[in-house]
């Protein structure tokens, strides 16, 4: 195997791995996606939508991981007490024919 193609493999394992711990997170913790914080707010918590983890997913999904490391990162650090919040969905390219 050539190097780019294990670096292209190595990138997909971590990048379903993030997938699946943001998914446990999700259903087991999550102040909006879990049964736990869906009773302590029953109309949500993020100031986002999509909520953070959902917009990681999201990313995670269509980007390599270090791309979707900086966006995700970005994103938490936006989202603060000061901040408006709003609709940010990621910005990602994707590739049509």
């Amino acid at each position: 195997m050539k190097k780019i193609q294990i670096i292209k493999i190595l990138d997909s394992a971590v990048r379903r791995f993030i997938i699946l711990a943001l998914s446990v997170y999700q259903h087991t913790i999550s102040p909006d996606h879990s049964a736990i914080g869906r009773t302590m707010r029953p109309f949500g918590y993020c100031r986002f939508y999509p909520s953070c983890s959902d917009y990681a997913k999201r990313v995670f999904k269509e980007t390599n991981t270090l791309s979707a490391l900086l966006l995700t990162l970005s994103r938490v650090i936006r989202c603060n007490p000061w901040s408006k919040g709003g609709i940010d969905y990621p910005f990602l390219r994707k590739h049509i024919g």
